[in-house]
């Protein structure tokens, strides 16, 4: 549901930061402008029923735009100075790259979420028994949250189950017997991590494959 405000409230912080980006170059200016703009709608999409109070929230996280300009120009500089071309560098608005080493660059962290896909889904194919040391959903999960992709609530809905599912096999395997454990294991797991990759794909997909929205 969009809230009843919504054009208006955007419309207007907009506009605040198209004033304050006046005198400022046009390419870095027009990255800013999408960055903020790409920010608040991964925030609106993560809204589960959208108010004006919601989008006022939004927007104050974000903060005032002459200040994001001024910390995108003041970025911008120290990169020139460093040896990076201002173009390269862009503005350090809220979509912009962070500081080296501070967290997986974009490349890295779409290589760390597909890595954790691919044992989530390839290891129950090709090394079933890999499942019984909880191998793929602990290394799966390990390789998730590494790439910031996802949400810990996202990881938490993907991964209750598959965990659950090993420590379930582990009791039965000290109560009853070994044999049934590695029957309940595989089947329970195989079956759940599937639906789990898919889950992950779908949040992640919506996002464009890029970290969630801090706000």
């Amino acid at each position: 549901m969009t809230a009843p405000h919504a054009e208006q409230i955007i419309a207007g912080y907009l506009a605040r930061l198209d004033a304050a980006l006046t005198g400022v170059g046009r390419d870095a200016g027009a990255e800013l402008r999408a960055d903020v703009t790409a920010h608040i709608a991964d925030a609106r999409a993560e809204l589960d029923g959208e108010s004006d109070a919601d989008l006022l929230n939004i927007l104050d996280r974000l903060g005032e735009p002459s200040a994001l300009v001024a910390e995108g120009l003041a970025a911008a500089g120290a990169s020139t100075a460093a040896g990076v071309p201002a173009g390269e560098a862009g503005p350090a608005g809220p979509g912009s790259s962070p500081a080296p080493g501070s967290t997986p660059t974009a490349d890295t962290t779409r290589l760390l979420a597909f890595a954790a896909l691919t044992v989530m889904i390839a290891m129950p194919l090709f090394l079933p028994f890999s499942i019984l040391t909880g191998g793929p959903v602990i290394l799966g999960l390990l390789l998730a949250h590494s790439s910031k992709v996802w949400r810990r609530t996202e990881l938490v809905a993907a991964f209750s189950l598959p965990l659950l599912s090993i420590l379930i096999g582990f009791l039965i395997a000290s109560a009853m017997s070994r044999h049934w454990a590695v029957f309940f294991e595989l089947g329970m797991v195989s079956f759940i991590l599937v639906p789990s990759a898919i889950y992950l794909i779908l949040v992640a997909g919506r996002r464009g494959w890029r970290a969630p929205a801090t706000v």
